[in-house]
């Protein structure tokens, strides 16, 4: 009986292992970037990339680290990517769903295509999920919330609020006030601030998280 549920559960795709290469496969699946554009653009994929980070021993990549999801529980959606899947910094950024995601409007003033400007608000979302998902701050409720680093940390949520939205500063602090209201250059080094609390986005060089791709 026990060897029929497995043939059978293999056979509809069910296994375990089956799920996990399915959504192994899905984040990985490349993306190919709007090189050719001047500015980065409401609705178009991007990529966060820290190029001063480097990781010893990482042979892959073009190096730095990019702003990337990890998963969410594997039952739950067929893409990976849920609500509490956390996102980090990973050394692998070759440009693929799991580490590009779309500039969201916030208001009727950001149409899609429209460039993203300096001091403008706007959430960020994956570049290919199941659902509308939303990259948030959470703030812990409680001191034992806060995690290794003790940061709030970063993580999809399927609902739209305070904590979904994020501004970019000019990373020069001398030409921020002049940079607002410019359009953000394809390529250029800024700040990714969270409105909400004012925190800037930083990578935690001193802490591993285990995902599914490893730390």
């Amino acid at each position: 009986e026990k060897i029929k549920t497995f043939l059978a559960k293999r056979d509809r795709g069910e296994l375990l292992v089956q799920k996990s290469q399915r959504m192994y496969a899905s984040l990985l699946r490349p993306i190919v970037l709007n090189s050719t554009s001047e500015f980065l653009r409401y609705g178009e994929d991007a990529q966060l990339v820290c190029s001063d980070i480097r990781f010893p021993g990482w042979k892959d990549g073009a190096g730095g680290v990019a702003l990337s999801c990890s998963t969410s529980d594997y039952r739950s959606e067929l893409d990976g990517l849920g609500p509490g899947c956390t996102i980090t910094a990973s050394p692998l950024t070759q440009s693929c769903v799991r580490n590009c995601f779309k500039i969201c409007k916030i208001g009727s003033n950001c149409e899609k295509g429209k460039p993203l400007m300096f001091g403008d608000t706007f959430a960020i979302s994956p570049c290919i999920s199941s659902k509308p998902l939303f990259v948030a701050a959470v703030m812990p409720r409680l001191y034992t919330e806060q995690g290794v680093s003790g940061h709030p940390a970063l993580k999809l949520v399927d609902a739209q609020d305070a904590y979904c939205r994020w501004t970019v500063d000019y990373w020069r602090v001398s030409m921020r006030e002049e940079a607002k209201g410019l359009p953000v250059p394809n390529g250029a080094r800024v700040v990714l601030k969270h409105t909400a609390t004012n925190l800037n986005v930083a990578v935690e060089t001193n802490f591993r998280i285990a995902t599914f791709f490893g730390d």
